[in-house]
């Protein structure tokens, strides 16, 4: 059923005319035929029987048209939120995985960034969680802001993100991660004050054959690597025989 109403619902009004008018002769050729084998030898009026098919077939026809079209937005808006983080509107980790696969193969590989903010729990536990959801948006923003277009970026859950850069060459990678590093500065609600929060990188370099999940093994050593040399840094993946950023 989701593959038919896929196919068939209306996608703008233009297609809306066009499957009306698609199914209209349908209906009209499948009623002569019928017409015709069954009553050979009654009198027959082209132009009237398709009048008259036209109007009493319409209302059903646009009627069936605009339910499946409603049915469609739905499918998208729930397959969107089934894709999305609901804080951040960024992409889940299911979704960033599938699509950084997609664009590695695509793009013959690129640059993986796992990204960690920095003692996000201290957020929490001195401003509370409301702070430090206010956090987790503004870090969402400033990454979206610093990514191209084609750019993948995704929330893994809690303060944990992953950036995809297709084609991404080495001084590029290393621009984005030290530039996610300075972090965000917010201010606090009623508390007359700002948060400054900054972010630790593991980034890996990615050929198209590899798998995503498994770079992201060697992203987040990397990432450890940071945390442990002081945070507010990027570190990257160290790879035998690959080409290291």
């Amino acid at each position: 059923m989701h593959r038919i109403v896929t196919r068939v619902a209306p996608k703008s009004r233009g297609d809306f005319l066009l499957k009306w008018l698609m199914f209209e002769v349908a209906i009209n050729l499948v009623n002569v035929t019928v017409e015709r084998t069954v009553r050979p030898e009654a009198g027959f009026d082209p132009y009237s029987q398709v009048l008259v098919t036209v109007i009493v077939s319409a209302p059903f026809v646009v009627f069936a048209l605009s339910v499946m079209s409603h049915q469609y937005q739905l499918q998208r808006r729930l397959a969107d939120m089934a894709a999305t983080d609901i804080l951040t509107g960024l992409s889940n980790r299911g979704d960033f995985l599938e699509k950084a696969s997609l664009a590695s193969v695509n793009g013959q590989g690129g640059a993986l960034l796992l990204v960690d903010a920095d003692h996000f729990k201290r957020i929490n536990d001195t401003y509370g969680h409301a702070v430090g959801d206010l956090c987790l948006q503004a870090i969402a923003e400033r990454m979206r802001k610093l990514v191209r277009s084609g750019d993948i970026v995704g929330r893994f859950g809690g303060e944990e993100f992953a950036v995809f850069l297709p084609k991404a060459t080495p001084d590029m990678a290393r621009a984005v991660g030290e530039r996610i590093c300075e972090g965000v500065r917010i201010a606090v609600p009623k508390e007359g004050t700002e948060v400054q929060i900054t972010l630790s990188v593991g980034a890996t370099p990615v050929r198209a054959a590899d798998s995503i999940e498994k770079m992201l093994t060697l992203a987040d050593a990397a990432l450890y690597r940071a945390k442990e040399m002081g945070r507010a840094r990027i570190e990257f993946a160290s790879i035998e025989g690959r080409a290291v950023f």
